[in-house]
Parts: C-alpha cells; structure tokens; sequence
C-alpha cells in the first residue's frame, strides 16, 4: 500500500505532462519540432522552407528589404494541401496575393508581385493541412 506522500507525488507526475502540454499562447494546432518552417532574410532575399507534416498555421514576418517589387518562387515535393501567400509593402498595401494547391508530386512556379514601396514588408503565410518539402523564395 502506498503512502498519502507517495500517492501526491505520482499524482503529480502523472498531471505535469498533461498541465504542459495545455500551456501555450499559439493559435495553431501543435506541431512536432521538426515540421515547423524556418524563415531566413537578408535585405534583398527571403526564403521561408520546411519538410512539412500536417502543418496549420499562420506565420507573419517583418521583411526589410530595398525592392519595390519581388520575384517569387514557390516550390514543393510531395506537396499535399494548401498555401496562401500574401505580400504587403511598407505602405501596407497588398501587391501579392496567391494560394497553392499541392495534391501529391512536384509543384514549381515563379512570378513577381506587383510594385510596392520599399522599406518594411509583411509577409504572410497561411496553411492548412500542409505535407512535403516545401520553399518560398522572394527576390
């Protein structure tokens, strides 16, 4: 038989995964470590890539960049679901708007956003259901 000290700690061991497990902010549904994208920047280029699995999310970036206007490559393998991307310039103005629709193989496009003011872009990037290998290139 365990004792009232026993039974508390194990108790307790037994809460703390579940009482972390519910403690964040984010507004996405969790995600392994391993499927989240990274975003890289340097004032004339910025690329944001992952090997996504079961990826929601909306991801917001601040890009400061000396273009008025962009090329934009998007490219993915084994790509399932869908992106929207979406390109505001310093004024806030939308000068991109475009979703991609992935239903398995290699998906690749390039275009250009429209002229904008250069200085501070927002960059938004929203997805839902997101598999595969995927990047998106703005120079």
């Amino acid at each position: 038989m365990l004792g009232p000290k026993t039974r508390a700690l194990t108790a307790l061991a037994l809460a703390l995964p579940l009482l972390a497990a519910g403690c964040h902010k984010s507004h996405r549904r969790s995600q392994p470590a391993e499927t989240h994208p990274q975003a890289f920047a340097s004032t004339t280029e910025f690329t944001w890539t992952g090997d996504l699995r079961s990826y929601d999310a909306f991801d917001e970036y601040l890009w400061t960049t000396v273009w008025d206007e962009v090329f934009i490559e998007f490219e993915a393998f084994n790509f399932f679901g869908e992106v929207r991307v979406q390109i505001l310039d310093d004024t806030l103005t939308q000068i991109y708007e475009e979703t991609y629709f992935g239903s398995g193989g290699h998906f690749h496009v390039n275009t250009s956003s429209e002229l904008g003011f250069a200085g501070e872009w927002t960059i938004q990037i929203t997805t839902w259901d997101v598999f595969g290998d995927i990047t998106l290139r703005l120079d």
